[in-house]
């Protein structure tokens, strides 16, 4: 069993078969709507798969703020931790998840454990959290190294999802980026910053798909570039 954070990282890594590939767009320069419109009339023949839904984090980091670093400073390994949930920001969280988002280059996977209900609202402590998380259905290997963790940052934004006509490629758009800093004891929310202007576009492929996504990409109006919603939130409002 896992005794400290390398060897639960080592034990994530190694469930690392389901990797897909993933490439990210920070768009500054054009409004959603019409980001919108390029994906609808793509070749591709995108279509738009779920209703839009608001996602939700907490994200969970080291002291030394080890995952922020490691995405900061671009390192091919790394590894996020976030207690993620659908619907309202606060109030009864029925189906929160432990998530485990793990990358090696440009491929990612995701480990999922669902927890106990919780409420969020100005009373939201890590002490609580934590206990949510010790009480969960989880691992005992992961309840013992979460111990370990502090809080990191609390975000949230709007998500459409698409799906190309053979289903090889998905797309997602996040906007509204919201982040919020968050203390270890009582949170206000009031310390937060939202990004209205900025749209995240994100296509998802299998590793099957390599060969074919310049395909895609092609059609873009815009460039890859390196994107990570925690660092960012990080940046915007402070550890």
């Amino acid at each position: 069993m896992p005794s400290n954070t390398h060897q639960m990282e080592e034990f994530l890594y190694s469930n690392f078969d389901s990797a897909r590939n993933e490439r990210k767009f920070y768009i500054t320069h054009l409004e959603h709507n019409s980001i919108l419109d390029i994906i609808r009339m793509h070749p591709a023949a995108f279509s738009e798969i779920f209703e839009q839904r608001s996602i939700n984090n907490i994200y969970f980091d080291t002291a030394s703020k080890h995952n922020y670093l490691d995405n900061v400073n671009g390192l091919s390994r790394r590894i996020k931790i976030r207690v993620r949930w659908y619907g309202d920001l606060f109030g009864r969280i029925e189906k929160p998840m432990l998530e485990f988002k793990i990358k090696d280059n440009t491929y990612n996977t995701k480990i999922a454990f669902p927890l106990n209900p919780f409420t969020l609202n100005g009373h939201l402590s890590l002490e609580y959290l934590q206990n949510i998380l010790q009480l969960s259905d989880v691992p005992e290997f992961i309840r013992v190294q979460m111990r370990g963790f502090q809080f990191g940052l609390l975000n949230r934004y709007n998500r459409r999802y698409f799906l190309s006509m053979d289903r090889n490629f998905r797309i997602t758009t996040d906007i509204n980026l919201e982040a919020f800093r968050l203390h270890p004891s009582n949170n206000s929310f009031l310390h937060h910053n939202i990004e209205r202007d900025a749209t995240i576009l994100e296509l998802k492929y299998e590793k099957s798909q390599n060969e074919f996504v310049d395909q895609i990409t092609r059609f873009f109006p815009f460039r890859m570039t390196r994107s990570s919603k925690y660092v960012a939130g990080i940046d915007a409002v402070g550890f």
